[in-house]
């Protein structure tokens, strides 16, 4: 399955199950969501150098979801979820300020998540949720076992478009 149908259709689910998308970078480059870049407050010259950018920003309460989207699983959009989270989190509550006027105040929990088409079940990281969309548009979800219970209940396990 293409990238941009996987993206159009979590994108798709995401706002049929109650989530607001706050921002996104999709696979071809034009979207109706915002543009939010998680820049390095380091760079202080105009520009993207050094900026960051996640698939999707998605809010559900107080519950944040930097998703990445592929067609199958690659661990390179789990070191850059890791990336933001560890070393760029202040830069990434800046740019939801600046581009959405939410203060860091507003997220009780910030999840990183992954929407994929095909992957392995033992691929999926501990703190990870995993949106699943298979080939017959049946969404997924499946929790890495350090996500909290809390946040098991912002997402309808199953759904078929």
């Amino acid at each position: 399955m293409l990238e941009s149908k996987v993206y159009f259709y979590i994108k798709k689910y995401l706002r049929l199950t109650g989530w607001n998308l706050l921002g996104g970078e999709p696979p071809d480059g034009s979207n109706d969501l915002k543009r939010i870049e998680i820049r390095d407050n380091g760079h202080l010259d105009k520009g993207s150098k050094g900026a960051l950018k996640t698939d999707l920003l998605a809010l559900k309460g107080q519950v944040l979801l930097l998703i990445e989207i592929k067609p199958e699983f690659d661990y390179s959009d789990v070191e850059k979820l890791n990336y933001i989270i560890n070393e760029r989190q202040k830069d990434l509550f800046a740019a939801l300020l600046e581009r959405c006027r939410l203060p860091k105040e507003s997220f009780k929990y910030v999840i990183k998540c992954l929407g994929l088409n095909k992957f392995k079940k033992e691929q999926l990281p501990n703190d990870y949720v995993l949106i699943h969309l298979d080939n017959s548009l049946k969404v997924g979800i499946l929790f890495g076992q350090e996500i909290n219970s809390e946040i098991l209940n912002y997402f309808k396990k199953e759904f078929i478009f």
